[in-house]
């Protein structure tokens, strides 16, 4: 979702009644998304306290000293850590709202299998966002309309294990490929012409996008799941 617009919206929602907490989480990698979420939903009337955390030490220590009514967490490379960790800490699965998650079948299927029950894609808006906390206090689940049809594809056709790098372009998937075979940035920078700040740019994308975080996990992840796989003609 983008910063700006989400403000734009935010500020002729302002008053917008409905958020069922007291105390929220933000926890994410660094962005002017969490910032604004944090100062937009610090405005709101029934909201007594909005932290904002980056990182699972940072959620520790939270959680530790006093447990928020709701964590707010928006998609990352860390994602799946940041929610073994909530669990592990007896956190309530069904008070975390995920934000900005690609709606990818089987990413999305693996988010679910971990006891997800509010998922909202990138396109969501700030009203949305609301509803979804709102349903909270109801234990409804809720996701955006992206979210629901990717998920019902994947049970209709199976998330099978090629799917995971059905949402990559083809260059994202060549730089995949050449990463796990070892090579440096520079290197597929000049194998495929690109600027090394291009391919790293493709990097974060592919983390983002299998939610892994680092080469060495993306690296197992190909070998394991595609070891043949050759890339389809899709637009980067």
């Amino acid at each position: 979702m983008d910063a700006v617009k989400l403000l734009d919206i935010a500020e002729r929602e302002k008053s917008t009644p409905g958020v069922p907490a007291n105390e929220v989480l933000l926890l994410g990698e660094a962005s002017s998304f969490l910032f604004c979420m944090a100062e937009l939903l610090g405005a709101q009337s029934s909201v007594t306290s909005c932290a904002l955390i980056h990182s699972s030490q940072s959620l520790k220590e939270q959680l530790r000293t006093r447990a928020p009514d709701i964590l707010l967490l928006s998609y990352g490379a860390n994602t799946i850590s940041f929610l073994e960790f909530a669990r592990r800490n007896k956190f309530p699965m069904g008070n975390i709202l995920l934000l900005n998650i690609p709606p990818c079948p089987w990413n999305l299927s693996r988010m679910v299998s971990t006891g997800v029950t509010r998922m909202l894609a990138d396109d969501c808006t700030y009203s949305e966002i609301l509803h979804a906390l709102k349903s909270i206090r109801h234990s409804q689940f809720y996701f955006s309309a992206s979210v629901t049809q990717h998920l019902a594809l994947a049970k209709m056709h199976g998330a099978c294990k090629g799917e995971i790098f059905d949402s990559l372009s083809t260059r994202e998937w060549q730089t995949a490929h050449a990463i796990s075979q070892g090579m440096l940035i520079a290197e597929i920078a000049e194998r495929f012409s690109l600027s090394p700040k291009t391919v790293q740019t493709y990097r974060y994308r592919i983390y983002r996008k299998l939610n892994v975080c680092s080469d060495v996990q993306l690296t197992l992840l190909t070998q394991r799941l595609l070891p043949d796989k050759k890339p389809t003609c899709r637009v980067y």
